[in-house]
């Protein structure tokens, strides 16, 4: 069967239509050209150029062979370029998921970011809750996802992104607004607000008041919602660092730090450990740390 080498040559031959002018362009001997195309057409039991004293033409088996090379060269020349898209850092497509409470935050500076330094990177993002983009990892719907841990790090390549401190939001006319930091207890936990089942913001909002007490009549599918709730005086919430410099920008609501330890949220890159692409994965990890730091840097502005 043909080679590579051979079909490069016939094609360009057959382009150029001049033995000298085709060899001068291949890089190699006339005679070396003339003996691959001497070798095809011994494989193919016939000529395949018809040689004049000025010119060579192909002949009809010729003519019959050349959209077939063309075609064959063409997809091989795509496949180099597959290759070469993942040897260069983060130009292959890829899928990312992202929880709620950090997408809004994170993405008006990461996609700028994106494409700038990486152009040629097609970028696809799914917003869902943990639970979804976890399933939708593990079953090779998304190739990364961003969100809290724990997350099951026996199946999944864990990156630490950064950490996301946990403050008290409460309205400007709650006592405790007088206040940098308050004690735990000091807040009504009662007048709680949660998102609603299924984020795992609201889980670790629980864990990080130590109560089970909240409001059951009152829950939010967004973290905006919640602290508009606040700000009009139906509840307290906890809001992360990371959505602070957005969501405490309203007048009408204070974000205390709580006193002592502080509780927070370890916000981490996963993605499927047999995955091949943990090149990718590392560099979109360090992108998305240099922006993450700038915006709870900012939002130190907003507490106490």
């Amino acid at each position: 069967m043909f080679t590579v080498k051979q079909l490069r040559y016939f094609q360009t031959l057959a382009n150029i239509g001049h033995f000298g002018e085709a060899s001068d362009k291949l890089g190699i001997s006339q005679p070396a050209l003339s003996a691959q195309i001497a070798e095809m057409e011994k494989m193919a039991g016939s000529a395949l150029f018809e040689r004049t004293a000025k010119r060579i033409i192909l002949t009809p088996l010729g003519l019959s062979f050349l959209p077939y090379v063309n075609d064959i060269l063409g997809r091989m020349s795509a496949l180099g370029d597959i290759i070469a898209s993942h040897k260069v850092p983060l130009s292959h497509p890829l899928k990312l998921g992202i929880i709620p409470t950090v997408a809004p935050y994170l993405l008006p500076s990461l996609l700028p970011r994106i494409r700038y330094l990486y152009p040629s990177l097609s970028l696809q993002i799914k917003e869902s809750k943990t639970d979804r983009v976890v399933e939708l990892l593990r079953s090779g719907s998304l190739d990364t996802i961003v969100a809290a841990s724990p997350i099951d790090e026996d199946e999944f390549v864990c990156e630490p992104l950064f950490d996301d401190n946990f403050y008290y939001a409460v309205p400007r006319d709650d006592p405790n607004a007088l206040y940098k930091s308050v004690k735990e207890g000091s807040v009504d936990t009662g007048k709680l607000l949660l998102l609603e089942e299924g984020h795992c913001l609201r889980d670790q909002t629980l864990e990080a008041c130590h109560t089970k007490q909240y409001r059951h009549d009152i829950t939010a599918s967004s973290l905006t919602t919640l602290i508009q709730l606040v700000a009009n005086g139906i509840g307290m919430t906890i809001v992360p660092q990371l959505a602070v410099s957005t969501e405490a920008r309203t007048d009408n609501i204070s974000v205390i730090a709580f006193d002592g330890e502080i509780p927070k949220r370890r916000i981490c890159l996963f993605w499927r450990r047999r995955s091949r692409r943990s090149k990718d994965f590392k560099l979109l990890a360090e992108l998305l740390k240099s922006v993450a730091q700038p915006i709870l840097d900012q939002a130190k502005n907003y507490i106490g």
